[in-house]
């Protein structure tokens, strides 16, 4: 079963909900995309697949200088490949942040990298830690850029596995230090001021990967996935606060199946969360029949995006775009969020950017 996909884009309004789904143009097929506002638009930033792998493509939204709902401009490739993991955007003092993955044949694990967009339209990208082992999220707070990553834990105990690798260590000497891949994971967090980034902090850690980050009201609040069995068919989305060093309990927001993984974005100072649902189940990647279809079984539910919001009395859902395509191919696709504004001196408005099935035609 071969279906293409293209990213779709729509727009939330408090009290109109979700407006019809527009294709961004000049998109075969692409997934995991990241957002950031920069230089009067919006950029995204996506994978070429939705199997998270291969090159990175951009382009960029154009707010509409009247009552239209703008346009995106036409793709262009960002040539860090290979890029194996979701990527992050942010904007920080007039530079263009990307946060990835990527993992050469000489790697025994992931480096992670961080490439800065340079005024002539092309990438910067340089090795950032050699210890990384999952999503980076990059977000901006109180004039800081915050750099977050799972990664490894010197301090736990090694077993078999173990292996010795470099890790830059946020500086320009190299330290020995020795790693097993399945260690118990960290979170690490670090800021950057403009002219040097502070040291790793170890955040305790949540759940593993799939995870965003946000801060709104002085408090980081995290979401995640974290699978309700050990098939990995079905997946709790969940919530949580850090407060006095700890996160909260976290709290479970719905549920969703496949691999996607929940975002979130403060529109309006308030916090809202999406996450797909409806992905299809099969075997394990390194099954026999992994690539057999027939293997896959469809959805229990019907595909859709949830969005929901946080109040005073907690969670609470307010709208759900639906997917129907996603049935034709097993994958969960993630989500990208964004408030933004549409128009010139215009309100503020929720841009949600998705993949779907391409039009066909």
């Amino acid at each position: 079963m071969s279906v293409d996909f293209g990213l779709m884009w729509s727009v939330f309004e408090n009290g109109k909900g979700f407006g019809p789904g527009d294709a961004v143009s000049g998109l075969a097929e692409s997934g995991f995309g990241a957002l950031a506002r920069h230089d009067g638009g919006v950029h995204c930033v996506h994978h070429d697949s939705l199997w998270c792998g291969g090159d990175l493509w951009w382009t960029v939204f154009a707010p509409a200088a009247d009552e239209g709902r703008g346009s995106w401009s036409e793709r262009r490739r960002v040539g860090l490949a290979p890029v194996v993991s979701p990527v992050s955007l942010a904007s920080y003092r007039d530079t263009l942040y990307l946060a990835y993955l990527t993992r050469r044949s000489t790697d025994d694990f992931p480096v992670l990298m961080l490439a800065a967009l340079r005024p002539d339209g092309s990438w910067e990208s340089r090795e950032f830690s050699h210890a990384a082992k999952g999503q980076p999220v990059l977000t901006v707070h109180e004039g800081l850029l915050h750099l977050a990553f799972h990664g490894f834990d010197p301090a736990a105990e090694l077993g078999e596995g173990a292996r010795e690798i470099y890790s830059p260590r946020l500086s320009d000497e190299f330290v020995l230090t020795a790693y097993q891949y399945d260690n118990t994971d960290v979170m690490y967090h670090l800021t950057f001021d403009g002219t040097s980034w502070s040291d790793a902090v170890a955040l305790p850690v949540v759940g593993r990967f799939d995870f965003d980050l946000a801060f709104h009201r002085g408090q980081l609040h995290r979401v995640f996935r974290r699978y309700d069995d050990e098939s990995r068919d079905a997946a709790a989305i969940m919530h949580t606060v850090l407060e006095g060093g700890t996160w909260s309990e976290p709290v479970v927001l719905g549920h969703a199946t496949g691999h996607g993984w929940p975002v979130m974005a403060v529109h309006d100072d308030m916090l809202y969360v999406a996450w797909a649902t409806g992905g299809w189940s099969g075997p394990e990647e390194d099954a026999e029949d992994y690539d057999d279809p027939s293997a896959w079984r469809p959805p229990a539910y019907d595909a859709s995006i949830r969005l929901g919001v946080l109040e005073s009395a907690g969670w609470r859902e307010v709208d759900a775009v639906s997917v129907e395509a996603w049935t034709g191919r097993p994958r969960t696709p993630t989500p990208a969020l964004i408030s933004c504004t549409e128009s010139a001196g215009g309100p503020s408005r929720l841009l949600l950017v998705y993949p779907a099935q391409a039009d066909p035609r």
